[in-house]
């Protein structure tokens, strides 16, 4: 086969199949912000958010979100796209040791089995 996919039945095929809720969401990573700025009908967000209320704010409002690492509330969502380093508080499970482990051991295990983007890799997305 040649050429581009019908991505319109693609998708009406994936919702009928899933029986979606919501709109599928796709995240697209840019290299450099002066990209993200010329992305037509792109909206920003007015205050910090987490990846996962991003996420649920394009699903549910069907928008195209831009944001890069100063958007998100906290070093974690940043550090997963690989947009900045993961803070030492997280790397030796001091952060995770707080609230959700017992031990900061614990808490090192959890942040290593967390799957990251390489960093540097991305400045922004978009979704």
């Amino acid at each position: 086969m040649t050429g581009q996919p019908n991505w319109e039945k693609v998708i009406r095929r994936m919702e009928l199949l899933m029986r979606l809720k919501s709109f599928p969401v796709a995240l697209k990573l840019l290299e450099k912000r002066e990209k993200l700025e010329k992305i037509p009908f792109m909206r920003s967000p007015k205050h910090k958010m987490t990846l996962c209320q991003m996420i649920t704010l394009v699903r549910n409002s069907d928008w195209t979100v831009g944001a890069d690492a100063e958007d998100f509330f906290g070093p974690t969502c940043p550090s997963v796209l690989g947009m900045i380093d993961t803070p030492s508080l997280y790397k030796d499970g001091t952060f995770r040791s707080m609230v959700w482990v017992k031990t900061k051991e614990d808490g090192k295990k959890v942040e290593a089995s967390i799957p990251r983007l390489p960093l540097g890799l991305i400045a922004q997305g978009f979704f």
